[in-house]
């Protein structure tokens, strides 16, 4: 269940210390209490306090300026781990990967589990979800499923090692629209690779640093290369825009809005595959001891 009102972080501590066995498990935001929620009641596994990072209030740390919800459950646990002695066997934050695959730049904690993949959403790019929701969300979408996922797939992972290579050299250059660089003509989806970083510099006055760029972007691509896994190398906002435009290009039979569609997306993952996955199967090993429920 999530927890609607804002705790304290002193609470938080002070709840730890007396009650050490408290079931506790902070995400990044709603959508994640919503999955895992999901794949917890699939698993017939209950009584799990699944909190937004949102509920947790910061106001009496100094000086406090960690803006990302990421940061936020990050800093938690750090602050958990350093002033609870007692091994707290039921709390865990989980947090997306983002750009950690690439740098390695992973936190060491007990209480810390990464997604398996960049973020939540990844979890979403599958044949399986993306060909249900052209099927059944849509209705009689004109392009296969395997057209639509290697078009997303080759965009968002160059997409993405753009925002890498801006956290590098300048976080303040502007993205590209992603509808500046997919067309879509007579029944074919069009996509320049080379033209996306051009555009993205020019946008921002920035062809000179073309060169700084591409070593980026190459580092990017020889990560991707070694650990053969795209979903590590795709953002999640991206994802669903570049999803959506393509569904707006070509057929948006229930007149979607971008809102409307995330939402409408997201009820199409498959919760019972989850199990798959590494973080899943950690997380149902590490309560499957919790009291299931029984009918009264």
């Amino acid at each position: 269940m999530d927890i609607d009102c804002k705790r304290k972080l002193s609470e938080i501590e002070a709840l730890y210390f007396a009650e050490p066995e408290t079931k506790d498990l902070f995400v990044e935001g709603p959508e994640d209490v919503n999955i895992i929620e999901l794949f917890f009641e699939s698993n017939q596994v209950f009584d799990i306090n699944i909190i937004s990072i949102d509920n947790v209030d910061f106001s009496e740390v100094p000086n406090f300026e960690i803006k990302s919800n990421k940061e936020k459950v990050l800093f938690l646990a750090e602050t958990i781990s350093t002033n609870i002695e007692t091994n707290l066997s039921n709390f865990t934050c989980i947090v997306d990967k983002d750009f950690d695959s690439v740098n390695d730049n992973f936190v060491d904690n007990p209480y810390i589990q990464y997604t398996d993949f960049a973020n939540l959403e990844m979890y979403l790019f599958n044949s399986k979800s993306i060909n249900k929701f052209l099927k059944i969300g849509l209705k009689n979408f004109p392009l296969p499923s395997s057209i639509v996922i290697n078009t997303l797939e080759n965009i968002l992972t160059d997409m993405f090692a753009i925002r890498y290579s801006r956290t590098k050299i300048d976080s303040s250059f502007q993205l590209i629209q992603p509808d500046k660089i997919l067309k879509y003509h007579k029944g074919n989806l069009k996509y320049d690779k080379a033209d996306l970083l051009t555009k993205f510099l020019s946008k921002n006055n920035a062809l000179a640093k073309a060169a700084d760029f591409e070593l980026e972007i190459q580092r990017v691509n020889e990560k991707s290369t070694e650990l053969n896994e795209s979903r590590l190398f795709m953002h999640g906002k991206d994802f669903f825009e570049l999803f959506f435009l393509i569904i707006k290009k070509i057929k948006n039979t229930y007149t979607f809005n971008i809102r409307s569609f995330t939402r409408a997306f997201f009820s199409s993952i498959e919760i019972t595959s989850l199990i798959q996955y590494d973080m899943f199967q950690s997380l149902k090993k590490k309560y499957n001891t919790v009291r299931a429920y029984q009918s009264p």
